[in-house]
């Protein structure tokens, strides 16, 4: 019996490198395909980093746009008018602190304003970029063209009679409408020239009265493709009471109190009966409303007292009504004196409805014309050769005008 100790039987499985060998390896460089996956997987990392980064800092910029949106535009320091003062504005969802005219910044995207008064119902403009989104009698945005004011824009709102309730709508046109019904009448003799038609050309058609007759002027709602929006600070108006706008204090003088301004655009009216009461001619100034855009104003005023809106105490719309007689004629014939690249017009001797004589001067002359009962009439030698087509003014004429 052999006492020595078994020995182990080699695993033949069991292989191992010899040490040289593992430190050989251990010392390669990576392959060029493993360090492409490196290099990759570096990528990949530096990109979700990159989103991240910039999903925490888009929504702060994106925040109030829609996708596609134009660049925001900084705010652009605007004048706000309207046509009331001490009136309640709300710009962008803020109450303001003042009352218009005053300055606010108009962001050019998309604004919204609202208005309210006494014994109004508010009403609200919608602006998208210079574009109103609204009645273009309560809303108005345009790019300023008046020297007195710096700003780059000017934007309106305002309020007429068909915003007022009810009870106050009535009592706000009964004295308009009682004045404006108030004809003003006066006799024509015979041989007197009285007007017949108005033409698209400005010309005046007339003939002479063969017997007496009864002429009455009146005032009615001008043409409805007349605007307002040439006069400073007031918006488009196609009605009879239109909104006049009130300016800063650099352009004229602000009004104290709770002050509501506006405008009756009327056009004359002369109505002429023999003396059975049958009507001989009927005329109204202007007839083409799209060829002569500059109407009659009366401008009224209403203040806010313990009984709610009243007309003031020194606006006389009769009186207003007498001064719009010859101020017809002057732009009238303002429109013939046109064809002269020099002209002067002296403010005319007014009679009211008999009337009113106009001194002008033009190509190297010196002219008197007469307006009386709707008709331009030459007064002297002068506006018959400045205008041969012209009827001769009868000296009657003259004189009842006081000339």
């Amino acid at each position: 019996m052999s006492n020595e100790a078994p020995q182990e039987e080699e695993n033949p499985s069991d292989e191992r490198l010899p040490l040289t060998e593992l430190e050989s390896l251990s010392a390669r460089p990576p392959s060029w395909g493993k360090r492409r996956v490196q290099l990759a997987l570096l990528a990949l990392a530096f990109c979700v980093a990159l989103v991240a980064l910039w999903s925490a800092i888009a929504p702060a910029q994106r925040q109030g746009r829609l996708p596609g949106a134009a660049p925001m535009l900084a705010p652009a320091p605007t004048l706000l008018v309207s046509n009331l003062t001490n009136a309640i504005i709300t710009f962008n969802g803020k109450k303001l602190a003042g009352h218009p005219p005053l300055l606010v910044p108009l962001s050019l995207e998309s604004d919204v304003v609202t208005i309210a008064a006494p014994s109004f119902h508010p009403y609200t403009c919608h602006f998208k970029g210079l574009n109103t989104r609204g009645d273009p009698t309560h809303c108005l945005l345009t790019t300023n063209n008046i020297p007195q004011v710096s700003q780059e824009f000017i934007l309106g709102i305002y309020l007429t009679p068909d915003d007022l309730l009810p009870a106050q709508r009535a009592q706000v046109l009964a004295p308009i409408m009682q004045q404006l019904a108030v004809a003003q009448q006066a006799p024509v003799q015979p041989g007197e020239y009285i007007a017949t038609a108005f033409d698209q050309t400005g010309s005046i058609t007339s003939q002479r009265a063969a017997a007496a007759l009864q002429a009455s002027a009146t005032f009615v709602q001008s043409a409805a493709e007349q605007s307002t929006a040439y006069l400073s600070f007031s918006p488009a108006c196609g009605q009879l009471i239109c909104p006049a706008g009130i300016g800063p204090d650099s352009f004229t003088e602000v009004p104290n109190g709770l002050v509501w301004d506006l405008l009756l655009k009327v056009a004359l009216r002369w109505h002429f009966t023999d003396s059975s009461g049958a009507p001989v001619a009927d005329v109204t100034y202007p007839s083409d409303p799209l060829r002569f855009r500059q109407p009659t104003f009366l401008q009224i005023r209403f203040l806010y007292g313990a009984t709610g809106w009243h007309l003031s105490a020194d606006i006389n719309i009769t009186s207003e009504m007498q001064t719009a007689l010859c101020q017809t004629g002057v732009w009238i014939l303002n429109q013939r004196l046109l064809q002269f690249s020099i002209f002067d017009m002296q403010p005319p001797h007014d009679a009211g409805v008999n009337g009113c004589l106009i001194s002008i001067q033009a190509a190297g002359k010196t002219a008197t014309i007469l307006w009386r009962f709707g008709v331009l009439l030459a007064a002297d030698s002068g506006a018959h050769a400045l205008f041969s087509d012209l009827p001769i003014a009868p000296p009657a004429e003259i004189n009842a005008v006081g000339g």
